[in-house]
Parts: C-alpha cells; structure tokens; sequence
C-alpha cells in the first residue's frame, strides 16, 4: 500500500529541481536545488524503513535480497538514460561534426556511480552516486548491528551523530576554498548525513512509533513552525554561499524531515489536501511522485536538446511561456512513458525472483 502524502512530497522535489533547472523560472526558484535535500531525507526514511519493517516483523534481514532490490529499481532506467545520451553524443559528432569531447574516464564514472569524486558527464546524476553509496553503507552498518544484536535507538543516534559531525567538518574545511558544485557540494561524505538523518526517522517511527506520535501530537505547533523555519535560509542564502553549504544543509534537510514525518504521522492531511487542491489535481501530482526518478533522469537533456533545435530553426524564437511548456511536457512525458516501458516493466522482474519479504505500508 502506497501513501499518496510520499509521492505527493516526491513531486514536489522533482518540480522544485525542474523549476530549478528551467532558466526562465532560475530566477524565481533559486532554492529550488533543495528538492534534491528532500529527495534525500525521503530516501532515507524510506530506503531504510524497508529493512526495519523486515527486522521488526521477521526478526531477520537480508542484505543480498535488499540490495538486489535496489539494483532493479536504479540501474535500469539510469542505463537506458545514459544509452540514450551516448548515442545522441555520438550522432552529434557525426552528423554535425561537433566533438563530444567525451573521455573513457568520464564515462566510466557514470556507470560505476563515481560520478561525484571523479567527474561524469552527466550533470544530475551526482545525487544518484550519493545514494548508491548510501545503499551499501546501510545494508553493512545494519547487517553488522543486527549479527552483533545491537540494534536499539542509542546506536542510531550515535551513528547518525558520527556521520553528522563528519560531514560538518569537511564542509568546514571546504569553507576557505573557492566553493564549486563538484568539490564544495557533490562529495558523498559531505551530503550523507541527510540521508541518515531520515534513516533516523524512520527508525523512530518504526520502533518507537507510539513515543514518537506522542511528541508530534503534544508539540504539533511548534514543530510545524520550527520545520518552515528551518527550511527558510534556502529563501535567502544562494546554493553557493559558504554558511549555507556548512552550517544550512544540516538546518534544511531536519526541516525537511520535521515536515516529512508531521504529514505521514496525520492521517487526515491526505484528506485535508485532497480538498484544498482538488482530489483530481492531487491525484495527477501525486502520479509524477510515481514516476519521479525517471523525470529526473529525463528533465535535463532532450528537452533543452529540442528548445535549442527550435531556435535555431527560427531564429526569433524567444517566447518564455512556451519555452516553460515545452520543458515542463518534455520533461514529464518522457519520465512517465520511460518508467512506463523501463522502470515497472524491470520492478514486475524484480518482484517475481526477488519477492518483498514483506507487504510495507509506506
């Protein structure tokens, strides 16, 4: 069973981060870039709330069946968008005698996911090599606790605190140097913390769940006004501002998790939103949740290819709004029809030799 609140916040990531990338609305959602953060905080929560919910009704975990799993979930998709791209590069060359300027190591990046530490080619898939990284550092940390049977909430907190203090200190050594997205903002060991801090949630909503609904409802307000707060110094700080990138990441990803666990633990903020917005309208942005990975492999790529192809056909091509409306109904179809005939097709494999050992409920 799916809750539609999760995809409802997973497209919400994915249209902060293409609105982010859209130039005519760069303008307008600078902080759009923290959808990336969300995505993060969701994964964790969600990634590692599958070995939870194993452990808690199983009392057993399988690291190999976990990580199977995730293959078939990332890798299909990632590879066919990377086939697609190689393929395009190389008609490029030969058609229009343009050099791809493409080397073996870029694209050897690319697919082992080192993309972040030595430079790929792709410019969105550096968030996809942080959670690969981030897959096998779990399945290790809670294969090793659960085989040593020290998997309580103090090992947690310790784990997440340790990873949490790590990250600060390298951000803290970048903070004197020229600040560039590859060196200041893409390493793994400086983004990390995000994710385990929604591995942190989830643990408490797992295991603690009747502690942790407790303090929601007793505190309901001001947690509600301490995640917006926290999640505000996107609005005034740009990407590359050194405080940010040190001491705001940690500030926005807890808000983002304060936000994320308020609207899964209220049952009626589904129903709630459903009305605000029109269960149909609801329904449509909670199905881009569906397919998110596939638009953001999608979002960056053939549709500039095709708003570039239309202005040099007609040179005084210049209208914003269309622009906007081609971008945005590349971006989606593409993603949708890919995970349609890649992502499902692959996830109904996967599902059939490599069963859930159990019905989750997120």
């Amino acid at each position: 069973m799916r809750l539609r609140i999760i995809d409802f916040l997973r497209a919400a990531a994915i249209l902060m981060v293409m609105a982010y990338h859209c130039p005519p609305l760069k303008k307008y959602f600078y902080w759009g870039w923290a959808g990336v953060d969300l995505f993060f905080v969701l994964s964790g929560f969600l990634v590692s709330g599958l070995i939870f919910q194993e452990l808690r009704k199983r009392n057993t975990f399988s690291p190999f069946n976990f990580l199977i799993r995730r293959g078939f979930k990332i890798y299909p998709s990632f590879y066919f968008y990377l086939t697609v791209i190689l393929i395009i590069q190389y008609l490029n060359e030969i058609i229009f005698h343009n050099p791809s300027r493409l080397f073996l190591e870029q694209i050897l990046a690319e697919i082992f996911f080192f993309q972040n530490y030595f430079s790929g080619f792709l410019y969105q898939s550096w968030s996809l090599a942080i959670e690969e990284h981030f897959y096998i550092l779990l399945t290790l940390l809670i294969f090793l606790a659960f085989k040593f049977d020290y998997i309580s909430l103090r090992p947690v907190l310790v784990t997440y605190f340790l990873l949490f203090v790590t990250a600060l200190y390298f951000r803290h050594l970048q903070y004197d140097t020229p600040f560039t997205y590859h060196d200041s903002f893409y390493p793994t060991h400086l983004r990390m913390d995000a994710l385990f801090f929604g591995v942190l949630l989830s643990f408490l909503y797992h295991f603690h769940q009747p502690d942790l609904l407790k303090v929601i409802n007793k505190f309901k307000h001001p947690l509600w006004t301490l995640g917006i707060i926290f999640i505000c110094p996107i609005f005034y700080f740009e990407v590359g501002d050194k405080f940010l990138v040190v001491y705001g990441l940690p500030f926005l990803y807890c808000g983002f998790g304060i936000l994320m666990i308020l609207l899964i633990s209220n049952p009626q903020i589904d129903e709630a939103i459903s009305k605000i917005i029109s269960k149909y309208v609801y329904q449509i942005v909670s199905t881009i949740g569906v397919y998110s990975y596939s638009i953001y492999l999608w979002h960056l790529g053939i549709p500039q290819i095709v708003i570039l192809m239309i202005q040099k056909k007609i040179p005084a091509f210049d209208n914003t709004m269309l622009n906007i409306l081609i971008y945005f109904t590349l971006s989606l179809s593409i993603g949708i029809i890919t995970g349609k005939i890649i992502e499902i097709p692959f996830l109904k494999i996967r599902d059939k030799y490599f069963p859930k050992p159990i019905q989750t409920s997120i």
